[in-house]
């Protein structure tokens, strides 16, 4: 993309401190970094060199400096994309945005995409203009840890056409737990055997209490609530260490299925002392 040499040193430092201000001051109400961790895939398009193709520049805090060849941003390219995740916290669907993504250089158009299973599938929350934040609700996600970012603009010129990331932002941010041990019953499901729930029992790492789990934030493949009541503390695998037994909705989980058979793995998450706990289990669906 073109650069244009912005005038007043003063000013420019005012903005970039205004930013940085206004990027913490958002994240306050996170625990742990809520930056994007580590890049999941980066697939530059045409018109990127000069070191503005290291998609390493996207991680972390912004830094709001459009200087080629620094390293600190790096440019998608026309028609290029590049896959974020967040690996110690994930954005949640709190108050407000819940997610921002910073362009640095002149303002180009870039499709966001946000995810809840690590990229494995995606939703189109928006269209990123420069900086852009984004509200989770009305994407069906309670929680997302990875974001996509396509280039739309299809502008600029060499070494850096294309959208410029220089970082992405849990604004809503909740700190990931150490993996849960999750067992889900039955272990084999048959979609067409009468039977209204599903049980799963959860056993978190030593530190944590499951009485200290908001039943409320449960989720069965981060869509699917836990019934409120009953939810039982036990100790259901008999090891000494106490799980929490909640129920999910039978019929919910085989529409949520869609037909599909053989071994499938569910993922479990919740919050414990506002904390995100996760885990999986695997199940076999029989037709």
């Amino acid at each position: 993309m073109e650069r244009k040499i912005k005038k007043g040193v003063v000013f420019g430092l005012v903005f970039v401190l205004i930013a940085i201000v206004f990027v913490l001051a958002m994240a306050m109400n996170s625990t742990g970094d809520p930056y994007a961790d580590v890049v999941v895939s980066y697939t530059p398009g045409d018109g990127v060199g000069g070191g503005n193709n290291n998609p390493e520049g996207a991680l972390g805090a912004p830094e709001y400096s459009s200087t080629s060849g620094s390293g600190l941003f790096v440019s998608l390219g026309r028609g290029g994309s590049i896959i974020l995740a967040f690996t110690d916290n994930v954005a949640v669907d709190g108050f407000g945005d819940d997610l921002m993504v910073v362009e640095v250089g002149m303002s180009e158009l870039g499709q966001v995409y946000v995810s809840n299973d690590g990229g494995a599938s995606f939703v189109l929350i928006g269209i990123a203009d420069g900086q852009t934040s984004f509200d989770l609700s009305g994407t069906g996600l309670s929680f997302v840890n990875a974001v996509k970012i396509v280039d739309y603009s299809q502008m600029g010129t060499f070494p850096w056409s294309g959208f410029d990331v220089d970082a992405v932002v849990a604004l809503n941010s909740v700190e990931l737990l150490a993996e849960a041990t999750i067992d889900i019953e039955p272990d084999t499901l048959n979609p067409k055997s009468r039977g209204k729930w599903i049980t799963c029992c959860i056993e978190l790492p030593e530190g944590y209490d499951v009485n200290d789990v908001d039943v409320s934030t449960v989720l069965l493949e981060g869509i699917i609530p836990a019934e409120p009541h009953p939810a039982e503390i036990g100790d259901n695998d008999e090891d000494g260490i106490p799980d929490l037994k909640v129920k999910f909705d039978r019929k919910t989980l085989i529409e949520y299925l869609g037909g599909t058979t053989g071994e499938v793995t569910l993922t479990v998450t919740g919050e414990v002392d506002e904390i995100l706990f996760e885990g999986s289990d695997t199940i076999r669906v029989i037709n």
